[in-house]
């Protein structure tokens, strides 16, 4: 599926905004239904440029990669996938 085509369907279904990863890993959702996108304003601090939009695959089981992939600490599946396109920015993992 392209970047676009991507784009469209999380706006469609509603972003939750979060400061950084840390806030998606605390996510603790009682019904075990997680935001299906998500959007982030940093890495961990305001400045650091880290933000970016996170779909969710509810069946993945891939290991956390910082600025690529993160598991909500109460989930046994599924991760949150930075939505991207292009090279991988440092800045996503919390690098200035």
């Amino acid at each position: 599926m392209s970047y676009a085509r991507n784009l469209a369907r999380i706006a469609r279904a509603g972003v939750t905004t979060v400061k950084g990863e840390a806030e998606i890993r605390a996510l603790d959702v009682y019904s075990g239904i997680y935001p299906a996108a998500i959007e982030t304003r940093c890495f961990a601090d305001d400045n650091d440029k880290g933000g970016g939009l996170w779909r969710w695959y509810p069946e993945n089981v891939d290991a956390e990669v910082p600025g690529l992939v993160v598991k909500p600490t109460a989930a046994t599946t599924g991760r949150y996938i930075r939505n991207y396109s292009g090279p991988f920015h440092l800045s996503w993992a919390g690098v200035n």
